[in-house]
């Protein structure tokens, strides 16, 4: 199935705010995951991509002390404290450029 540019963009905007990761919002509206995910991912050369969050959803983090990353069906819990250096190494090693 190819999407045009118009189609990926409005699936981005709502992936965005359906707070669902990549994997579980592809499997829900019918699409392979790993496509989908080469949307999400910004290539090699272009700027990042940020993802908002709600300021609702920072203050539940902040209360919590932990950040989980998913990744796949995978959930990785990061602690707040944790540095520089070692988020480095952590989003190098789930295949996250930094």
């Amino acid at each position: 199935m190819k999407f045009s540019t118009e189609e990926k963009t409005q699936l981005l905007d709502e992936w965005g705010k359906s707070g669902k990761s990549a994997w579980a919002y592809a499997k829900e509206k019918g699409f392979c995951p790993q496509t989908f995910n080469r949307w999400v991912r910004p290539k090699k050369g272009s700027s990042r991509r940020f993802v908002e969050l709600p300021a609702k959803k920072v203050s539940s983090i902040m209360e919590s002390k932990v950040i989980i990353i998913e990744k796949g069906e995978t959930k990785i819990h990061v602690p707040l404290h944790l540095g520089h250096e070692e988020l480095h190494t952590l989003f190098r090693a789930i295949g996250t450029v930094v």
